[in-house]
């Protein structure tokens, strides 16, 4: 959108969860409606000068959402609506170069991996965003998204299943380094008891832990390219991860160009692979459109396959799907996302519309 790297809005370099001061005043005032104009200037007036407190040492946050849905898979499914994040945030700079933060989802975990809370140390120099960070916490394995149908971190079919769920975090230790010109490199080593609560189908059509051993070590390597100036107005990133436990690993290639502050194009590619038992192919491109400041119109497509061998063969399933939809600040802190979404699998097609409501802070 505006041509900045994750962690000059958010507290980790990976971006998602809590944002920084400059995060939050992106949005503070950011709105459709003035809350004064529908009588609400009062509330807004509490909201003060910063999400700060104790002088600066405490930064808090949040990010709450409820969606109304109908499922894809039945075409006498009921529409719904139901609670999808209660989330609190918050950091305690310990000194100038040592910070901790937690997080805790009061909301329902649904998926396999899927965690409540987060906890980290992060040590971060001073005048510098290279970042070293050790706890429980989410590895920065791709692009980070808050859409959790998009197929990049699924399996494609019918009955496919989230690899990297929502709020997924391990233990583990991840240093990121913005030291040399127009790159950021990444690596990581955590451990797998997350990922592996996840399965697979074995040669035998048995369910397995994705995870041949939830004690071995995962591995990660990212590395994203961020040249700048080179167009005036036009910001252009590409990048890579890579991450891999035993026989079990996850390749991303990404890349994007944009317009600052009006069009982007985004490209996502990834694949999981379980040698003899399953890999999958998921490829995603989105557009997206600023008409102004608070509405921002979403145009994206995705075509994933998932081939999995039992018995010798390989049974393939896949999913297609399209989505037109918008991000809308109707008050600052207060976003509506409208969705439309066709979804094709190997056993059904449909379409459906949505509506999220997301209040953050």
């Amino acid at each position: 959108m505006n041509g900045e790297q994750c962690i000059n809005c958010h507290i980790s370099a990976q971006g998602g969860s809590l944002r920084n001061y400059r995060g939050w005043r992106y949005h503070s005032s950011t709105g459709l409606v003035k809350p004064e104009t529908v009588k609400l200037g009062g509330l807004y007036a509490h909201d003060g000068d910063a999400n700060t407190a104790f002088d600066g040492k405490l930064t808090y946050g949040g990010d709450f959402r409820v969606q109304m849905a109908r499922s894809h898979k039945s075409p006498d499914a009921d529409r719904r609506i139901f609670p999808m994040q209660a989330s609190l945030y918050s950091d305690f700079k310990i000194t100038d170069w040592i910070h901790a933060e937690v997080s805790y989802n009061f909301g329902p975990q649904k998926f396999d991996g899927q965690q409540a809370w987060t906890s980290s140390i992060i040590y971060q120099p001073e005048f510098s965003y290279t970042q070293l960070r050790v706890g429980f916490f989410q590895p920065s394995i791709g692009l980070r998204y808050d859409d959790h149908i998009m197929l990049v971190r699924r399996t494609p079919g019918a009955d496919g299943n989230v690899i990297i769920a929502p709020n997924y975090a391990e233990y583990g230790a991840e240093f990121t380094y913005n030291g040399f010109d127009k790159f950021t490199f990444t690596a990581g080593v955590f451990d797998a008891g997350s990922l592996g609560e996840n399965f697979v189908i074995d040669n035998s059509g048995h369910q397995v832990s994705l995870m041949s051993d939830k004690g071995d070590m995962s591995l990660l390597g990212r590395i994203v390219f961020w040249p700048e100036n080179y167009i005036e107005n036009v910001s252009v990133f590409s990048g890579g991860s890579y991450f891999v436990n035993d026989d079990f690993s996850i390749s991303n290639l990404f890349a994007g160009i944009g317009i600052i502050e009006k069009i982007t194009l985004t490209a996502d590619y990834s694949r999981t692979a379980k040698t003899d038992m399953r890999a999958t192919n998921n490829l995603m491109l989105e557009a997206g459109y600023s008409v102004s400041e608070p509405l921002r119109l979403i145009l994206r497509t995705e075509r994933g396959r998932t081939f999995t061998n039992i018995g010798g063969s390989d049974l393939k399933t896949y999913t297609n799907q399209g989505l037109i939809g918008a991000q809308i600040l109707i008050f600052p802190y207060v976003e509506l996302r409208p969705e439309y979404r066709i979804v094709d699998t190997e056993r059904f097609r449909s379409s459906r519309y949505s509506m999220q409501l997301h209040i953050f802070r």
